[in-house]
This record gives structure tokens, sequence and C-alpha cells, in this order.
């Protein structure tokens, strides 16, 4: 039986709150368009993940860097929640509408954890690579964390992003996870009608979105102000023009850490398209359609961010 609430998205008021717009649903077969939609889009996004990572385990050498350790993370909260959602968009249309108040609250909690974990695990990876900069720069050496020190890094922001985004299923807040257009459950609004959540927009996102985002352009505006990326001027201070050898080994390290660094800027392309994810969800436009294009975009940042790791 089809769990299901809200009026039909064409028979809303020209002024319709915030929350009825969103607690508005589409027909039976746009709704199953939609999951079909979805469900395919999280299969290719569940294949390219779990690809990536199983390439990334076959090569010792591959597993043993810590900036590939933090990549399987990362892809691996991807497959989390791709895998899900394919569930749970091929549950809805076996189901002929919504599954159910459980896998609403677990669609909450996988969405916003996915999410968090992109933003905070590409932030550490960002941190990271601004070291190595920094220390390239100023012609020392740069000693990468061990793998120990990385799980742990990982670890640490992992616990956090989960306990955030399991608030929607606590039921001791004055919010809760609900059916958003009939298609999706987010934690976007509380019980009563009218009212925007309490929880979303001011707490959730922003400690899940927003922080790591202000922090890893800070790194970039730090790293451009510094001139991180200009080695054009890194010559060997104590080094006689006679050392070929100092020379040419900094030469490699710069040509290494430039290569690392072009690499590493799908930071800031994959953190960057999942803006468009939120802003289409949030839109107050009564056709489902902007929710519909918002969750694309949450495969799109998935696809990129395995392609770019292979």
């Amino acid at each position: 039986m089809a769990w299901d609430y809200g009026q039909h998205w064409t028979e809303l008021q020209a002024n319709a709150s915030h929350f009825e717009v969103q607690s508005s649903k589409p027909d039976d077969a746009t709704a199953r368009t939609i999951w079909i939609g979805w469900a395919a889009c999280a299969v290719l996004s569940t294949l390219s993940s779990a690809i990536s990572v199983t390439v990334m385990f076959s090569s010792k050498k591959v597993r043993t860097s810590i900036f590939n350790i933090y990549l399987i993370v990362l892809l691996s909260s991807d497959f989390f929640m791709s895998f899900n959602y394919a569930i749970t968009c091929l549950l809805n249309v076996a189901n002929g509408g919504y599954f159910g108040r459980a896998m609403c609250e677990f669609q909450g909690f996988y969405m916003m954890f996915s999410m968090g974990c992109s933003f905070y695990i590409n932030l550490l990876i960002a941190h990271e690579v601004f070291r190595l900069l920094s220390a390239t720069k100023r012609l020392q050496p740069y000693t990468p964390p061990s793998r120990r020190v990385v799980l742990l890094r990982c670890l640490g922001v992992l616990l956090p992003c989960a306990i955030v985004s399991s608030l929607g299923a606590w039921r001791v807040l004055p919010h809760e996870s609900r059916l958003m257009r009939g298609v999706l459950c987010l934690p976007t609004a509380s019980g009563t009608i009218g009212k925007l959540s309490p929880l979303l927009l001011p707490i959730i996102l922003p400690l899940l979105a927003y922080i790591p985002t202000v922090l890893a352009l800070a790194l970039a505006a730090v790293s451009w102000r510094r001139k991180l990326l200009n080695f054009e001027q890194n010559k060997i201070a104590n080094a006689s023009s006679k050392d070929l050898h100092a020379r040419a080994v900094h030469r490699h390290r710069v040509q290494q850490t430039q290569m690392l660094t072009i690499y590493f800027a799908r930071i800031y392309v994959v953190l960057l398209l999942w803006y468009p994810a939120i802003g289409f969800m949030l839109l107050t436009v009564h056709s489902p359609a902007p929710t519909a294009i918002g969750v694309v975009f949450v495969f799109v940042q998935s696809l990129v961010s395995a392609a770019m790791s292979l």
C-alpha cells in the first residue's frame, strides 16, 4: 500500500506557501516516470563508484597513497547513497507509490549523509593538497599523514555527518523527514502547515554543506594569494649553479605537485555540482520538474567524481 499525502500540484493556489508546494504531489504516472529515471541514474552512479573503488583496491601502489584513501572513502559514500537510492525508487515503482514512513526516514538519512561526506572528504583532500603546495613552495619536505591518521580523520567527519543526518529520524525534535513533492524524502519541514523546517535551512545545510564549502574556498583563495601554484620563481637558494641533481629533483617534485593539483581540482567541480541540486530541490515552483532535475545533479556529481578518480 502506497504511503501518500498532499494535493496534486496542479490544484495548488497561486500564493501557496513553500510548505504546501513541497508537500504537493504529481500524478501516479509522472511519479513512476521520475522514479524510473532516478533509478537508472542511481544504477549508473552505483556501477561507476563500484568500478572506481575496485580499480583502486586492485593496485597496491594506488591504495597505499593517502590521497587515494580519501577517494576510496568518498566513492564508498557515493556508492552507499546511489545503491540505496536505486532500491528506494524500484520499491516505490513496484509499490505504486512511496513505500512508507521507515523508508522515508532512511532516505532522508542517506541523502544528507552522502552530501555531508562528499563536502567534508573533499575538504580533507583540499587541505592535504594545500599542505603539499605550501611545502613545495617553501622547498621543504612534505610528510604525508599515515594511513591510520587518514582513516581517523575520515572517521572524524563521517560520524558527525551521520549524527546530523539522522536528526530527521530522532522524533524528539519539532522536525521530521517528510515526503517531498510526493517522490522523495528529505528533512524539509516541520509538522505544521505553512512553516518551513526549523532544522534543514539553518542547521543541517550549513553544517553539512555551507561550512565545508567556505573552508575549501578559503584554502583556494589562500593558495592563490600566496601564489602556491606559481613555481616559476622557485629556485633553490642554497644550491650552486652546478648542483644539477638538486635542481632536477626539485623540478621533478614541482611537476608531480602540479599534476596532483590539477587532478584534485575536481574537488571544486564536484562541490559546485551539489549546489544546483540543492537549489532545484528547494525551489518554490509548483511543477515537480525542478526536484527531478535536482536529484539528477546529485548523480551527475557522483559520476563526475568517479570518472575523475580513474
